[in-house]
């Protein structure tokens, strides 16, 4: 009688191991098909910093500017980048929400950033860093049917002027959009970014109308001059 008790324990004890390890088996596999899911969004959205940089303002200032791509197939808004720089003392300080404009990319789309910071004497100059942050995925469909013309330059030595025309060329009012320009040196670095809204009579513009626009930046010193820009309209919600 007591051999029976004793195998009957045995078995209940060899069932009970055989479920535990059935359960784990479907946890680990759970698990492994999370890692494949988020393996795939990662594929399909993904941004890139390039060209990062920084300059001295003639106010003595200490910027860091990079340029910011959607490498994706997908749209992305809310395009943020990190900046991670040193202080004197040695102290590393990380911005993780440095807004890139536009901050909604296309695929295959360039933004830009400019990370102001405080005087130049209160940091490691050439100890940085630029890097992708926080996006999200945009599945809406943005009206899109805008012209921009007659564009101008004028560089005083001092400052560098663009202006320009936006003319909705589709057949319905548009949404208010903010319209950003990204200024570079001849390498490509971005030195500086300002924004206008297209706006009309307190609202986005009908079809046929049309907004001047217009920015005035600084060159940032003697030897960082603006000789190239870009015009593009934030579509972000």
């Amino acid at each position: 009688m007591k051999k029976l008790i004793v195998l009957l324990v045995i078995l209940v004890l060899l069932l009970v191991a055989g479920c535990t390890e059935k359960n784990a088996n479907t946890e680990i596999k759970n698990n492994q098909n999370d890692v494949v899911n988020n393996d795939e969004i990662k594929e399909v959205s993904e941004i890139t910093v390039s060209n990062g940089f920084y300059f001295i303002s003639s106010s003595d200032y200490y910027h860091i500017t990079g340029v910011v791509e959607n490498t994706g197939n997908t749209a992305l808004k809310h395009v943020r980048a990190e900046v991670t720089v040193t202080t004197i003392t040695g102290e590393k300080k990380v911005y993780d929400d440095v807004i890139v404009h536009p901050a909604r990319l296309a695929p295959g789309e360039k933004g830009g950033f400019n990370q102001t910071l405080g005087p130049s004497d209160e940091y490691k100059l050439e100890e940085f860093e630029v890097k992708a942050g926080s996006f999200m995925v945009d599945e809406s469909e943005p009206f899109t049917e805008f012209e921009i013309k007659d564009e101008e330059v004028n560089d005083t030595g001092s400052y560098y002027k663009l202006g320009a025309i936006v003319q909705n060329t589709g057949t319905e009012q548009a949404p208010s959009y903010w319209v950003n320009a990204l200024f570079f040196d001849s390498q490509g670095h971005v030195l500086a970014i300002g924004d206008d809204v297209v706006l009309k009579d307190g609202e986005g513009l009908k079809p046929d109308d049309e907004k001047s626009i217009s920015f005035i930046v600084v060159h940032p010193n003697e030897n960082n001059r603006i000789t190239n820009y870009k015009i593009a309209i934030d579509y972000s919600d």
